[in-house]
């Protein structure tokens, strides 16, 4: 009888040789497509790379690998000794659709072992309209030496965002204190640290899935990315130089200044003040030395981070050339001397070329106790509640808007709007129905009529003025440069 024992144990190892769970199938190591990856970009989307453990037999592998719904067709590339391929898509996915990566159990080593088991990879191709993704970064994900005086990480997705507050819903480790703004059309987030990072550091932003889009959709799930602050040198330079609004910052709209030696920059408002971006720390009283500006003009310097700010105290002459210099001999906290001498220029405006630029916006209290600030040299402050003035049969809110110069007020009224956005159904936009105008300081008042609306969810209008030649102007034909556009809330009492 023994000899049936040992047949019957003769037979379950064969059987489990043949079945290939000995524990030494082969295995799909990695591939650059991930399980329910989104493709963004589809017009350039051909080729996946796929990473075996063993060598592989490339006649049956190729015929047991597939993407099902495409019916292109595929081309391999084999390379590291057969154990990676490069298959290549001839064809073109098409938008909106979800495709499954098939790579087939039975795919074969050259020995003859098959995986086992099945690899499957679902993924879908981006449209408008059908996903709400994180489309990309600043900085993007895996950067390093970036500066710690960054002054905006910045997040753009494929939708816009619903109106909620995003604290809880964006972590960022190690935890920084930020404020945050959003784009005119709500695509892009702005995170604004309230310090300078630490130096030499490593910084992880997680946007959790909760995150929505304003037509509710939201993201698949979590989206990590991570940058560095670790310098790949340790030299001393210059990394940028722009020229702001008074009082403005980097992130503000701004105009890049050419620092390559002896360039020259165009377009320059004669009441600018220069930002000059360095990479590390150093001291102010040293700048003082070693920074010269030519023709004089009285100017002074702050130091704002690992950034010198100049300022000018009195307005630069039109169509003049200004040229700065910093010579090499100016050194970070460490006693690193900068890389170069740096010197270059700028040339200011013509006169009346100034665009004309709205500096201050609010809500008006019918009360006329507590206006309410909405925009600010630059700065939006959105959502807010609009003052609401009851009348029989309406509603009326008023904006007073300071400009940087006397307007062509009729042309005006016709560029200034207020419309509804999406919200209570009942919402309709706004019709102007008064309007004031004060020359002494550039202020113009407008009113609104609003329906009323009792009840139901709050609805969301936006403000918005018009400029370029053909929107708002100054007497002087000097246009508003761009648009403004800023959301305000009707709120449900």
């Amino acid at each position: 009888m023994k000899w049936i024992y040992f047949f019957i144990i003769f037979i379950i190892i064969i059987f489990i040789t043949s079945c290939g769970i000995d524990g030494n199938n082969p295995k799909v190591i990695s591939t650059t497509l991930k399980n329910e990856d989104i493709i963004t970009d589809v017009d350039s989307f051909d080729s996946i790379t796929i990473t075996f453990s063993n060598p592989m037999n490339m006649y049956i592998t190729e015929t047991n690998i597939s993407i099902e719904g495409y019916y292109g067709d595929l081309h391999f590339e084999w390379f590291k000794g057969k154990k990676s391929c490069i298959l290549y898509l001839l064809g073109k996915l098409e938008r909106g659709k979800t495709y499954t990566l098939r790579i087939d159990k039975s795919c074969e080593t050259e020995d003859g072992k098959d995986l086992g088991v099945d690899y499957k990879y679902r993924f879908h191709t981006f449209t408008d309209s059908n996903f709400f993704i994180v489309e990309g970064t600043y900085p993007n994900d895996g950067a390093n030496g970036v500066v710690s005086s960054i002054d905006s990480i910045s997040i753009n997705f494929s939708l816009p965002i619903a109106y909620v507050s995003i604290y809880d819903k964006i972590n960022i480790s190690p935890e920084i204190d930020y404020y945050y703004h959003f784009s005119d059309d709500r695509k892009s987030i702005f995170l604004m640290p309230v310090r300078s990072l630490e130096k030499n550091d490593v910084y992880n932003v997680t946007i959790k899935k909760e995150i929505a889009a304003i037509s509710g959709k939201k993201l698949e799930r979590d989206y990590t990315f991570s940058f560095s602050t670790v310098y790949n040198n340790e030299n001393f330079e210059l990394i940028e130089a722009l020229m702001v609004q008074k009082g403005g910052i980097p992130s503000d709209p701004h105009i890049s200044i050419n620092t390559d030696y002896l360039s020259e920059t165009e377009g320059i408002d004669k009441d600018m003040e220069l930002i000059l971006g360095l990479n590390s720390d150093f001291f102010l009283n040293f700048a003082f030395e070693h920074i010269t500006i030519e023709p004089s003009i009285p100017y002074s310097l702050a130091k704002e981070d690992n950034s010198i700010r100049v300022t000018f105290k009195e307005a630069m002459e039109s169509e003049m050339t200004y040229t700065i210099s910093l010579d090499s001999g100016f050194k970070n906290i460490d006693g690193k001397p900068l890389i170069k001498d740096y010197k270059f220029s700028w040339i200011v405006n013509e006169i009346n070329s100034s665009y004309l630029k709205p500096l201050n916006i609010w809500i008006k209290d019918p009360d006329g106790i507590n206006d309410t600030l909405i925009y600010s040299n630059g700065e939006y402050y959105l959502n807010e509640s609009m003052l609401l003035q009851p009348q029989i049969d309406h509603q009326e809110v008023a904006f007073e808007i300071e400009f940087s110069s006397p307007i062509q007020v009729y042309r005006a009224l016709n560029f200034i709007n207020l419309d509804f956005m999406f919200g209570n159904s009942q919402g309709t936009s706004g019709e102007m129905v008064d309007y004031s105008y004060s020359l002494t300081d550039n202020t113009l008042t407008v009113t609104y009529s609003l329906p009323s609306i009792l009840s139901g969810d709050d609805a969301y209008y936006k403000l918005e003025l018009i400029g370029d030649k053909d929107g708002i102007l100054d007497v002087n034909n000097n246009p508003m440069e761009g648009k403004v556009s800023i959301y305000t809330v009707y709120t449900i009492q």
